[in-house]
């Protein structure tokens, strides 16, 4: 469990937030299930607050997500909602029990030469632009290569420059000129 003060309420402020920009909201119960675009699925979490989860929170839950198109998932912190292993198990799921992994120390990251890691913000200006790049990255299905690729064929990319502060541009969806 991690030993930071405060982490866990962070996790959870995270978990709740991450699905309103891209999903509604339907409250089942105990669960809050994010129903969306099923390119970018999310899953059905325990409510801050909404009481225990049922076995019934877990199938209507399913059910709607199944009815929306998107996959059958829910998942917890256990030291948040200790009972919700039970109750997913009693409405039929198969649960994977999988640790909450913190650094607690700070961690040295070395990257290979050439390579820049951009740590992003949920107030930096330029996340949307960085969601649209996930969300393209994750939206088909890519096939394995059968040829390994050569620094020539790995495709350039340059940071975007840094815009003004304010809303990202609203459209069709393309960064603005002189992306």
């Amino acid at each position: 469990m991690p030993t930071r003060p405060g982490l866990l309420d962070c996790i959870e402020r995270y978990f709740a937030a991450a699905p309103l920009g891209d999903a509604r909201i339907e409250a089942v119960g105990g669960l809050d299930v994010p129903i969306g675009d099923p390119a970018w699925p999310y899953p059905a979490r325990p409510r801050p607050g909404g009481g225990p989860v049922t076995a019934d929170d877990v199938r209507t839950a399913t059910a709607r997500q199944t009815a929306a198109g998107l996959p059958a998932a829910l998942e917890w912190v256990p030291e948040r909602s200790p009972t919700t292993a039970a109750a997913a198990r009693a409405a039929g799921l198969t649960v994977e029990e999988l640790p909450l992994l913190v650094a607690v120390d700070q961690v040295d990251l070395l990257l290979p030469a050439g390579v820049r890691l951009y740590v992003v913000g949920a107030d930096d200006p330029e996340l949307p632009y960085y969601q649209r790049v996930a969300a393209t990255a994750f939206a088909t299905p890519g096939e394995w290569p059968t040829t390994t690729p050569t620094r020539s064929t790995w495709p350039r990319w340059t940071p975007p420059r840094r815009r003004r502060p304010g809303p990202p541009p609203s459209g069709s969806g393309s960064p603005p000129a002189g992306r």
